[in-house]
């Protein structure tokens, strides 16, 4: 059904932008910062404190979206007038071009431009200067609105980014009113690299005949990858219910077209969704899948992606010198952004991390910092125990190699509840048992190893020799082992690198049956060792002697290191690296080969010829190694009355009562919260927590969401009544897009002090 758009004042010729209305623009920006489909209840703040703390201020810059397929384009198309806004291009109209600071931040989830990565600790803005023109003819004239700014675009998983010049057009023919709160308007964005258009689009609201409807399409086009069949494109109509009265949108109906997205730079399609909507429920159909769902407006699941820490004393932030981001110089010339921290520097794959390149650090408040890298030839990672009985196991989740796995006390058994699809896990309807085999049992007591995202990594059970497991069961929290470390002499029985390692050794099999076949590792004589009278004897003999030498940061036997030789690259098996250990540094009480790794510390030394396989650290312009903080362990045990939704059927409910290994790694990070993707592949924490909890072992911390996502629950589709998604508007086309064609940035105005910084005039 086409959009019923009455006196449309907007066509592809300039001419409209001269032609006079029957209305002047209204005093007031455009008042439109979101679409809010679910109410301000989601949206509500906790209550106001007689004494203010960090931990009450940081309240005022928690965002929480609501994250829906069918709502999102409509939902952007508020973010960007949300960012336009601040430019206050009404009452700054006819003063000539100026500068205005705009917050990114404000309005964009996650969205980086100006200044690459912000990691710092209460770091909460990102101010773009825009060079802004706000100019009409006459009081009865539209309002001509051009823009100039410059923002960095990051690509996919890559990492990689662009220097992005943005031209903005925007007319506005009506200003926002009580009949219509977002008045007439179209805006036309347009975003180049090195001269080439890599995304395009524009927002219009145009007149309805019908009272109390409020139009709006948005048409996006934006490039991925370096062809032009990389180019993704969003299409989105929507009609909303518009109640002057409550000064409030009671209702609507939305149509969407967007991108699939798959590994490579470009879509791998696109899927149609239609919704309707009103105070209470939100039908939402893929059109394209043709599958149709109603969804509660007043429940909802919630995924906080950022959090804070503080002391509960008092409120301030908990701090860690967590790490900060950095920025390099790809091969192509373009700058990519990575992340320094306490587990090592990350770049995206177009930059190849080698000792003595520069990397500039690139935080929000603060000068750029240069730092070189340093690059060992390994990492020594630590791990220490900790305990878990068998109850406390009970229904948390464990990777086994096909599949997802549960144990049950009540059964004191296994079994199988999902298996791994094409989309992450596909849950089974009807769990099923499942056998676990202990490792190396010969008859003996033995143990098996198993991977929990909730613990955060490897998860050990004991069993006896009849192959029942044994509470308790451990798991176990990892640190780098650095210089302040000192000196180590380690002990190895299984996975004994050899030194020095050649190519052919580098190609060969983990698992050998006699020393003479290609191996990196050492052979270790299983026979030999079932056969000894004094087993304990038989491993002290056998094992090989390793020494961590602190101030090179290499694992040594003797004088020799224990790592690939000079131009050998990984092979073989080992393609990823080459992993040694586990390490102890005594053998007292060690009675089987595969027990190192069930010792209260043990180690595991990483080494290879990719970077990924090597400890790199930066030296400042003193030369001195830049330290970051470890990461805060906390055990935590998820509640109900901990879970932000505290529902009993929420996707947070089945981790109630189950213990979770958090670790803290500075203001906005924080880990260990499990996550899953939903229907259309994406991924997402499984729940949030509730502000305020009590965290620590001796509570001395709280917790407060920084920025996360609202996710209406499903219901049953009855529930949603005479909502239909039927007889919808047109989407859009790319056809009416009209380039901003601005030409340059006014002379002389881009190096001046702003005039407006987030929409408050400080200047004219």
């Amino acid at each position: 059904m086409p959009l019923d758009d009455g006196e449309n004042p907007f066509d592809t010729t300039e001419a409209t932008e001269t032609t006079r209305f029957s209305k002047a623009v209204a005093t007031g920006a455009l008042a439109i910062t979101s679409i809010d489909v679910i109410g301000a209840s989601a949206n509500a703040k906790s209550s106001l404190r007689i004494a203010s703390s960090e931990y009450d201020e940081d309240a005022s810059n928690v965002r929480m979206n609501v994250y829906d397929p069918a709502t999102e384009a409509i939902q952007q198309a508020g973010n960007i007038l949300c960012f336009f806004n601040q430019a206050n291009y009404i009452e700054m109209a006819d003063q000539g071009p100026y500068v205005a600071q705009a917050d990114m931040k404000a309005c964009f989830k996650d969205k980086s431009s100006g200044g690459g990565q912000n990691k710092s600790a209460g770091s909460t803005k990102e101010l773009v200067n825009v060079v802004v023109d706000s100019a009409r003819l006459d009081e009865f004239s539209p309002l001509i609105v051009k823009a100039w700014f410059e923002m960095i675009e990051s690509r996919g998983d890559s990492g990689q980014s662009f220097k992005v010049q943005m031209q903005v057009k925007m007319v506005i023919a009506e200003g926002q009113s009580e009949a219509n709160p977002v008045g007439i308007f179209r805006l036309s964005w347009e975003g180049k690299v090195a001269g080439n258009v890599m995304m395009k689009g524009h927002i219009e609201s145009s007149r309805s005949t019908e009272a109390g409807k409020i139009n709006l399409i948005m048409v996006d086009a934006s490039q991925q990858g370096p062809t032009a069949a990389d180019t993704s494109t969003t299409l989105a109509v929507a009609q909303l219910d518009w109640d002057a009265g409550l000064k409030d949108v009671t209702g609507g109906r939305i149509r969407t077209s967007a991108p699939v997205w798959s590994e490579g730079p470009g879509p791998a399609g696109t899927q149609e969704f239609a919704a309707a909507f009103n105070d209470d429920y939100l039908l939402r159909s893929n059109v394209t899948k043709a599958e149709k769902q109603c969804l509660s407006k007043s429940d909802f699941d919630y995924s906080i992606y950022r959090y804070g820490l503080y002391n509960a004393a008092d409120g301030t932030r908990k701090d860690l010198n967590s790490g900060f981001g950095v920025e390099a110089t790809a091969s192509d010339g373009s700058t990519a952004h990575g992340y320094a921290g306490y587990w090592g520097i990350w770049l995206p794959p177009n930059v190849s991390l080698t000792d003595g390149m520069t990397l500039t650090q690139r935080e929000y408040g603060k000068d750029p910092a240069t730092y070189t890298i340093k690059s060992g030839p390994g990492k020594l990672l630590k791990f220490e125990k900790a305990s878990i009985t068998l109850d406390e196991l009970d229904g948390v989740e464990l990777n086994v190699q096909d599949g997802i796995v549960v144990y049950s006390k009540a059964t004191n058994s296994f079994s199988k509840i999902g298996s791994y699809g094409n989309k992450g896990i596909e849950y089974l309807d009807t769990p099923t048992a499942y056998s676990i085999q202990p490792q190396w049992s010969q008859g003996q007591a033995g143990t098996t190893n198993l991977w929990s995202q909730a613990l955060g990594g490897n998860v050990i059970i004991k069993y006896n020799s009849a192959g029942a497991p044994l509470s308790p069961a451990a798991y176990f929290k990892q640190t780098n082992v650095t210089a302040t470390q000192g000196n180590l002499t380690l002990k190895c029985l299984t996975n004994c690198l050899k030194t020095n390692v050649n190519q052919s050794d580098a190609n060969g099999s983990n698992w050998v049956n006699s020393s003479s076949e290609p191996s990196p590792f050492i052979f270790f004589d299983f026979n030999g060792f079932w056969g000894a009278s004094d087993k304990a004897g038989f491993l002290a003999a056998n094992a090989t002697t390793y020494t961590w030498d602190a101030s090179n940061m290499v694992l040594k036997s003797g004088s020799d290191p224990a790592t690939l030789a000079a131009g050998v690259k990984n092979g073989g098996y080992n393609s990823w690296g080459y992993q040694a250990g586990p390490l102890v540094e005594s053998l007292a009480g060690v009675t089987n080969p595969w027990d190192l790794n069930t010792q209260d510390t043990y180690y595991m030394w990483e080494t290879g010829s990719e970077a990924q396989n090597k400890f790199t650290r930066l030296i400042d312009s003193a030369g001195a190694t830049v330290s970051f903080d470890a990461p805060l362990f906390i055990d935590y045990t998820h509640s109900k009355a901990n879970d932000r939704s505290g529902l009993d059927a929420g996707t947070g409910a089945k981790y109630y009562g189950k213990k979770l290994n958090i670790q803290y790694g500075g203001f906005g990070q924080l880990w260990g919260i499990p996550s899953e993707p939903d229907s259309n592949g994406r991924w997402a924490p499984l729940f949030g927590l509730k502000d305020g909890i009590l965290l620590g072992s001796s509570s001395q911390y709280k917790l407060r969401g920084l920025d996360g996502e609202i996710r209406l629950r499903p219901l049953a589709a009855d529930k949603c009544g005479a909502l239909s998604v039927s007889d919808l508007p047109d989407l859009p086309s790319l056809s009416s897009y009209k380039a901003p064609d601005l030409g340059a940035v006014p002379d002389g105005v881009a190096g001046t002090a702003p005039k407006v910084i987030e929409g408050v005039i400080v200047a004219k």
